[in-house]
């Protein structure tokens, strides 16, 4: 079996875009972004310097390139995508190698 692939999207905000209302954004995309087949898990994140990344695990390569060829269409997204300086968008996949988490 293949190694799970992690999809990370690094971004600016628009300008004058506020921080909270992207969030509200991004939540309001987890339910069509978690229907996409071979979805696992999904983390956003933001530094210090507003740079955002959007990190995503898909079971497959396959899987995070078929969500990435429909992701339009996925319920919230495209206020979603409103809110992201398109100039400031990348792109990268990897295969995951380690994931450790804390037991509750």
């Amino acid at each position: 079996m293949a190694d799970p692939v992690v999809e990370i999207v690094t971004y600016r905000l628009v300008a004058g875009t506020d921080p909270a209302t992207h969030i509200l954004h991004a939540q309001a995309t987890g339910a069509g972004i978690a229907a996409r087949p071979g979805f696992r898990l999904r983390h956003l994140i933001v530094d210090g310097e507003g740079l955002w990344s959007d990190h995503i695990v898909w079971d497959t390569m396959s899987a995070a390139a078929i969500a990435a060829e429909t992701i339009m269409e996925a319920e919230g997204f495209p206020a979603f995508a409103a809110d992201i300086d398109p100039g400031s968008v990348t792109m990268r996949h990897g295969a995951l190698q380690m994931s450790l988490a804390k037991a509750p």
